[in-house]
């Protein structure tokens, strides 16, 4: 195994290098306290008077990277002729870096990109344009927060200054690992440390790793759509919802993941469409699917409880000498399940990924879940409903007590 590398390296560096975030990693989350709090804390490190000559530097928190090779697939062709780091750890960090880079007007060239997540891609490329048609709301919010919090701190004559400091003065710790290094191994070291990868990432990276790169961001659609619990899952594939849960959305019509996959790859390819689908579609199958009207309520459950729940029926199934009764249905002991896994390869990531699509279907559309309203002696906040599609072609949640086909 190569040796790790360790080194200091500038903002100003940093443009000179190339980065990608892959698929398993979440998306941008800092709060306007965070990036308020970062900008303060490097403001107040920068010099305003200097009499003994001294340069200060202000150093952040260490970025973890993992070069690539010239010759990996991630890589678009053109790209080939240098490296690609991807961030194994600090993405939240460098994200905001990039969206600092683009208040104080500093041309970043692509040098970090989302590659599973166009819409945070597009979005950070685009700024400081922020009304765009698809964007990530979090780098939207993000971006909001670095500016007013620059206006509010940094007087706008000393506005050079301040950026001159930020690109030659504000420094990262950047950890190259090795390539053949065991990310699994490493993602539960830095999680039993408590560090910003929450175990259900970790456990999204390991399956992830099993598929080849056309399945891929199949898996990725069904574990992002999955993981928020307080949507209906018919409102996260809204640009395909007709296909997969028929037409009065209240049928899971899928057999495979192969078949979703068939029906994902259509849309994301541009492929043409029946004159009978055309007419079957919903409005909102024309929509993507954060565009759509979301009908928000509470889950009974998270998500790493739901995770467990799913790979349990999957062993339940698939292994003959599986004993539920030792299967342990509590969170903290979601990667020690998944370690007991009789085989993890391909199939079983398809089939664990099909059934967690499924039981996400099942549990909005046929369990009570809360809605937002108080409890009161008048109104009752939890309901049975499902989501639906009139003959009007309206969708909304339907009480399971009206309907009659049940």
């Amino acid at each position: 195994m190569s040796e790790n590398k360790i080194e200091l390296k500038s903002v100003g560096e940093l443009l000179e290098m190339k980065f990608f975030i892959p698929s398993y990693q979440r998306g941008y989350r800092w709060t306007e306290q965070q990036v308020k709090d970062l900008l303060n804390d490097i403001d107040e490190f920068r010099p305003r008077e200097t009499s003994c000559g001294k340069e200060t530097w202000y150093c952040l928190q260490p970025l973890v990277v993992k070069k690539m090779d010239e010759n990996d697939k991630r890589l678009n062709d053109e790209e080939n002729k240098t490296y690609w780091y991807e961030v194994i750890d600090g993405q939240q960090r460098l994200t905001t870096i990039y969206i600092i880079l683009k208040v104080l007007g500093c041309s970043t060239k692509n040098r970090l990109t989302y590659r599973a997540r166009k819409k945070s891609d597009n979005t950070l490329q685009a700024l400081p344009n922020i009304d765009i048609d698809e964007k990530d709301k979090g780098i939207i919010a993000g971006y909001k927060y670095a500016k007013n919090a620059i206006d509010e701190i940094v007087n706008p004559d000393d506005i050079l200054k301040f950026k001159s400091f930020f690109l030659k003065n504000v420094h990262i710790i950047h950890y190259q690992v090795p390539r053949d290094i065991d990310l699994n191994h490493y993602f539960e070291i830095m999680n039993s440390r408590g560090e910003q990868l929450e175990m259900s990432e970790i456990i999204k990276a390991r399956l992830m790793e099993k598929l080849n790169d056309a399945d891929k961001p199949t898996f990725n659609r069904i574990w992002e759509s999955g993981c928020d619990m307080n949507v209906y899952i018919q409102q996260k594939f809204a640009d395909a919802s007709t296909r997969i849960f028929g037409k009065k959305l209240d049928k899971f019509e899928i057999i495979s993941f192969d078949k979703l996959r068939d029906i994902i790859g259509n849309e994301n390819n541009g492929n043409t469409l029946s004159i009978k689908e055309m007419l079957d579609m919903n409005i909102s199958d024309n929509l993507k699917p954060d565009e759509a009207q979301k009908d928000k309520f509470i889950s009974i459950i998270d998500f790493s409880n739901f995770l467990l729940i799913v790979l349990k029926l999957t062993r339940l199934c698939d292994e003959p000498s599986f004993e539920p009764s030792d299967f342990i249905l509590d969170d903290k002991e979601l990667i020690n399940e998944f370690n007991k896994l009789e085989k993890l390869d391909e199939q079983f990531v398809k089939r664990f990924s099909y059934n967690l699509l499924k039981a996400k279907y099942f549990l909005d559309n046929y369990i009570a879940h809360r809605t937002g309203d108080e409890v009161t002696m008048d109104n009752n906040p939890w309901k049975v409903e499902r989501w639906y599609r009139g003959d009007d072609k309206k969708e909304y949640a339907k009480n399971l007590s009206d309907d009659e086909t049940i």
